[in-house]
């Protein structure tokens, strides 16, 4: 009796352990499939993969490089570029609700605001969102000094500090303040690959 008991548990637990291993290669799967087609800036093709993603795992996040973003980030930002902005804005701000310090999902919800005609909250979440890349980035170079490592032109940080000034200045234009937004965080996208090759590059 209790060997057929050990052996019902065993079984159980394998089970288990290989359903949760195949939904975490469905959902990876699926991720890539969207950053995929995110970095070819196709989010019509994207958007469904991060939904089967959320769909699987609410809560998943991806790391590479340091960087991290909740899959409801990216269902939002292809949202928002697709122009569902009541959509955009209700999942940019359920990736909020799971982790405060996701960039991207306040740089895209500031966008989102702004496009829909809430300039005051907007141009707050962006701000914020700006600021925290810029710091973000410059705490990380800081910290390893020595290797060429994120945004090594400065390129992403001299584009923030420009659309933080336009953002103070009277009558900033909110076209071009969104536009700038989106170049920055399909740039972060670029970055994140550019700074994976290098890591690959370097350990190998």
């Amino acid at each position: 009796m209790i060997f057929w008991r050990l052996r019902q548990i065993f079984v159980l637990s394998l089970a288990l352990f290989w359903g949760c291993d195949d939904m975490t290669f469905r959902v990876g799967t699926a991720v890539q499939s969207g950053r995929q087609a995110l970095l070819r800036k196709d989010c019509v093709q994207a958007l469904p993969h991060f939904e089967e993603a959320a769909r699987l795992d609410p809560n998943y996040v991806y790391r590479s490089v340091h960087f991290s973003q909740g899959i409801w980030s990216y269902v939002g930002r292809c949202q928002y570029a697709g122009g569902a902005l009541a959509q955009a804005r209700q999942s940019l701000e359920l990736a909020l609700t799971k982790d405060k310090d996701d960039i991207l999902a306040r740089l895209y919800l500031g966008a989102t605001l702004l496009r829909s005609g809430d300039d005051g909250r907007g141009q707050s979440e962006l701000a914020s969102a700006l600021q925290s890349l810029h710091d973000w980035i410059e705490n990380l170079v800081a910290s390893r000094s020595a290797e060429s490592y994120w945004d090594p032109n400065k390129q992403i940080r001299s584009e923030i500090k420009k659309t933080l000034a336009l953002m103070a200045a009277a009558g900033g234009e909110r076209a071009r303040i969104s536009a700038n937004a989106e170049w920055l965080g399909a740039e972060v996208d670029e970055e994140i690959e550019r700074v994976r090759r290098e890591e690959s590059q370097r350990k190998g």
